[in-house]
This record gives structure tokens, sequence and C-alpha cells, in this order.
């Protein structure tokens, strides 16, 4: 931002985002990937007819993404249940204390304990199975032990195709990446915004436009998908495609 705001001899905070507050970044920044990936599960659930309040969740990861996921989550009355790290997991049947957990982990880069190896958390008991963590974690072998009723990528590529077609098969909603983790490009169109009117929103004006941007994500490619009778994925790509196509015949020999 400086060497450009240099060259043209003004500061303009909206050629970056991702920037501290002081400098013209927005509030509810830090946590946006997760609260992001939380949002699309309240509202896929809420469509779908699917458990929300006291619902069980597995988290793998519990970095920026997995841990912002949790405690949101936590907030929505979801029980998350159990994390994991590459060391292990750590799960208690009646929920974990979320918010200790993550000031526990910020401090020491550990979990309190380790109860399982960090693979067996894909074979819990659990309504909803979170990828927060590696690309290609849950590979053919590991989705065959996969009890949840959903599994959402919250890290991209999270499940490997061989993985996704069994789950697929199996009646298992998968929610792609596509759709999941929005989170960071919406919080970085929101500072852009507000850069370019240089007027600047409070936290809850920030989460409002938030959720409706995620709500309308949601609802388009749940409604695409439906219409192809096809996954989720599918109806996210497809419905890229047809937005590119129809901007790209719009603007006709140019560019």
């Amino acid at each position: 931002m400086d060497t450009y705001s240099m060259n043209v001899g003004r500061t303009v905070p909206g050629v970056v985002t991702g920037k501290p507050h002081a400098l013209g970044g927005t509030a509810g920044r830090d946590d946006a990937a997760g609260y992001g990936v939380a949002l699309v599960l309240w509202e896929l659930a809420r469509r779908r007819g699917l458990p929300l309040a006291g619902a069980r969740v597995a988290v793998q990861g519990f970095g920026q993404v997995g841990g912002a996921f949790a405690l949101h989550a936590e907030r929505l009355g979801l029980k998350v249940v159990a994390v994991s790290t590459g060391r292990g997991a750590m799960y208690q049947e009646e929920g974990l204390p979320v918010r200790e957990l993550l000031a526990h982990y910020e401090a020491t880069g550990e979990l309190p304990r380790y109860d399982l190896p960090p693979e067996e958390l894909f074979a819990l008991p659990v309504d909803y199975l979170v990828l927060a963590a590696l690309e290609a974690a849950l590979d053919g072998e590991r989705a065959a032990g996969v009890r949840a009723r959903a599994v959402l990528e919250a890290a991209n590529f999270g499940l490997t195709p061989e993985a996704e077609a069994y789950l697929l098969g199996k009646g298992v909603l998968v929610v792609p990446d596509l759709l999941t983790g929005g989170g960071g490009l919406i919080a970085s169109y929101l500072e852009w915004v507000q850069d370019l009117n240089m007027f600047f929103w409070s936290e809850e004006e920030v989460r409002q436009s938030f959720a409706r941007s995620v709500a309308k994500a949601v609802a388009e490619v749940s409604a695409k998908a439906e219409a192809l009778s096809a996954d989720l994925r599918t109806g996210a790509l497809a419905l890229a495609l047809e937005r590119l196509n129809e901007a790209t015949r719009l603007r006709g020999v140019y560019p």
C-alpha cells in the first residue's frame, strides 16, 4: 500500500486487503474464514432440515480456520466434541470448552491432552465433520469409516476425489471448499468497499453484510445443484462457469 500510494501521491488503502484496522482494514477480518464455514453450515442445515442445536461436530485442524470455526459453531448452539492437530485428537462426548482450548492452544501451540490418534477423528459418531487442516486429509480408505451426516471442506481440497465419490454414494452431504472457503474473500471485498468510500463499519455491520453474502451464495449454489440433480461441488462449478460465460458474452470482442 505504501509503495503504490507514494507513486500516485496520495494514500490508497483499497489497493490491498488484509491490512491492520488502523491502516484501513476491516473489523471481523481475523476470524472471517472460520466464521464463513460456520455460517455455511448453519444455512445448509437450516435449508435441509439437518440438526443444529446440540448437533455434534468434530474439527480436524485447530489453527486459524478450525479454531475460529469451532468458536462460532459453539456460539450457534452446536456442540464441538472433538478437535485435532497433527499430534492427536482431543475428544469429549459432552462437548469441549472451546474458549479454554483456544486460549491454551494460542499460548502453548498444543492441546491440553490427546485422547486419540489424529486419524481416528474421522470415524467419530458426529453429525458434522469439518476438515480444516491439510489437503487430501480424507482419502478413500478413511472415508469408509466416516459416520457424519455431512463433511465440510474448510481447507482447500480436503477430500480426495475417491473419498468424495464414496461419501456421496453413501448419501453423506459433501460441502466443497468452493462454498465454504469464501469467508476470507468476502472479508477482503468488504474491506475494499469500505476503503473506496473511506467510510468504515462497525463489527456488527460487517457481520450482517457478511452473513447476507454467505446466505445468498448457499441459496444460489443449492438451487443450481437441485436444478441439475447434482452435488454441491458440481452446482458451484456450473454456476461459476455460467457467470463467466455470460460476462464474456456481454463484453463481446474485447478484451
